[in-house]
This record gives C-alpha cells, structure tokens and sequence, in this order.
C-alpha cells in the first residue's frame, strides 16, 4: 500500500512532517556600511551594490535585540549571484575583544525554509560558544534562485563558510558544518568540496540517492511529485547525472575533516543503512569518523523537544543526541 510521503518531504527534509513547526518568513532591510561595521565587525568593510560571493548585502536584528546572552540576525548575502537568507547567532561576548570564536554553518532540514525549532536549536548552539549561521537556501524563505535538492544548495552553504570567514570575531580555521536530514546531505557534499571545514556533522541525511531511491520505490512511498520529477525524472536510468552528484558515499576519498553521522534507530524515511554505507565507504578509504545510531529514535530526532507533542521519551532522545553532536564539536572545535 502505497504511503502518503512525497520525495522531497522524506529524507533530505521537512522536519515539519514530523516536527509539526512553522517556518521563519522574513525579509531583511539595508543598513549602511557603517552600521552594518558597528553590528558585525565586517572586514570587508565597504559593500559593493552588486552582488559579489559571499558577501554580506543587508542585516536586520531578528526580533527584540539581545536575548539570554545571543545576539540574532537576519541576513541577505549573494551565492552565485543570487541574493540568499539566512540567520546568525552570536554569543553577546563575540565582539568584546575576546579572542575569535569558532563557528558552524547549521544546515537545516526540509525544502520549506528555516523551521522555527531549527531557530531553537542554533540559539542553543550560539550559547554553547559558536558563532553560528543558518542559511535558508536558494528558492526558501524569499531566497532568490529555485530549489534544487542538495546541488545548488551546497554552494549556499560554502557561500555561507566564505562569509563567516570575513567576521572579525570569528576563528577562521575553526569552522565546522552540521547539517540534518536534506541538510545533512547538504554537509556531506559540502565537506567533500572544501578542505577547510574543520569538522562535519550529518543527522540521517542521505548518502547514497541510488540505493535511497530503490529504498523508496520498493517501500511504496510516492515519488511522482513535482519536484521528486523535476530533479530526479522516472529513476537513476532517466537521470544520471542528478543521481551521481548526490551520491557522496560514492566519493569517500574526497572527505577530509572527521565527520560525526547520527542515524535513527527507527528511521523510516531514511534507513540507518544509509548511515552505514557511508560509514563503510569511509573505513575503505580510512576518514576518520564516529557513527551513533539514536535507539528507537525516528526521522528529525534533533528537534523532538516540545512536551506538547512529544512523549518523554522522545525528548530524552533529542538531548541524548543533542549532547553527543555538542560532544563532538567541542573535541574538534575548541
């Protein structure tokens, strides 16, 4: 019996099948390059009006200023010449004139924008230390550009590594990328194209579209959506190509920073095996690396944290999870 999930709201995305949350739809207004100074320490401090990589074009401050110790704010900067949004999150101290932080571009899951736990989760992150930015990719959000299913994507979240590296405030050789479910492959492909990145987190994202989309097709779920057509047409015998590129267990050797992946026991949407595939590939290819299966944990386990919705269980989970993704950040991070 065929199961009522689209492709594109499986695994790469859409925490909100699961998570149930709203989404940020926010727009951002111009300030002028001395404010934009005084915000951010931007070392690029004169802004051109075309849109240049990577560079910073407009900052709003995301909602009543300072809140709990983090400084928020919503962002307009270009990847391949298109103007994209997304959100920073900096601990108040970061322009104190302490030394430069580490930081993570947080990818998130889903194809719908920046979901609201999502928003909780990089506050959390900021409080931990980081300087962290979350990018609403291309097509999301009143990104311009469409959506394309971790492939233009991926160089938003690059654009997103450049711009963090032009922050004053910011540790330059001391910034990761964690990414969940569409973000988490997101990470992957990202990490594979830039040696820089010091440390990658991916949580059940996908590994492998070849064997992720036989694993769909054999467990009834409905790929003949528009966007599951557009990207992927009939299968891997009509579109090659797009199969390839998001194949990044195919490319191991191309991984360079130690990678933590998280997989839900319980995952249905996407399957521990993909988790292992990847995993098996980096032990041929020897990457350093560190595998954690979440027990009875299910697609989106990350953000189950809301005790309206989510058994104690589940939230017990989340933390777990949470922790070891903190864990891990501050061994290769700090």
């Amino acid at each position: 019996m065929n199961k009522p999930f689209r492709i594109y709201r499986l695994p790469f995305f859409l925490f909100a099948v699961f998570v149930l949350i709203s989404y940020f739809a926010f727009s951002a207004t111009s300030l002028s390059a001395n404010e934009t100074q005084s915000r951010l320490s931007v070392k690029k401090k004169v802004l051109s009006p075309q849109c240049v990589n990577d560079e910073i074009l407009e900052i709003k401050p995301l909602g009543n200023g300072a809140e709990s110790g983090i400084e928020s704010h919503d962002i307009v900067y270009c990847s391949d010449g298109l103007k994209v949004k997304g959100k920073l999150f900096a601990p108040m101290t970061a322009k104190q004139g302490t030394s430069p932080l580490p930081a993570v571009v947080f990818n998130h899951g889903g194809v719908s924008g920046i979901p609201s736990a999502f928003v909780t989760r990089s506050k959390q992150l900021a409080k931990e230390g980081y300087v962290v930015f979350a990018p609403s990719y291309r097509g999301e959000d009143g990104s311009e550009g469409e959506i394309e299913v971790a492939a233009g994507e991926v160089d938003d979240a690059l654009a997103a590594v450049k711009l963090l590296r032009g922050l004053s405030y910011v540790d330059s050789t001391r910034i990761g990328m964690a990414g969940t479910s569409h973000g988490g492959i997101i990470t992957l492909l990202a990490a594979q194209r830039d040696n820089s990145i010091a440390a990658a987190v991916c949580a059940y994202g996908v590994t492998d579209t070849y064997t992720w989309y036989t694993y769909l097709v054999e467990n009834g779920f409905d790929v003949s959506d528009e966007l599951s057509i557009k990207v992927y047409g009939s299968g891997p015998e009509d579109k090659p190509e797009a199969f390839r590129r998001r194949a990044p267990a195919l490319d191991a050797h191309l991984f360079r920073a130690p990678m933590l992946l998280m997989y839900g026991e319980k995952d249905s949407i996407v399957p521990i095996s993909q988790g292992k595939e990847l995993a098996a590939a980096l032990d041929n290819k020897g990457r350093e690396y560190e595998f954690h299966i979440i027990p009875d944990a299910e697609h989106g386990f990350l953000f189950f944290m809301d005790p309206n919705r989510r058994s104690g269980k589940e939230i017990s989970l989340s933390a777990r999870a949470w922790d070891i993704m903190l864990d891990f950040l501050k061994r290769k991070l700090r």
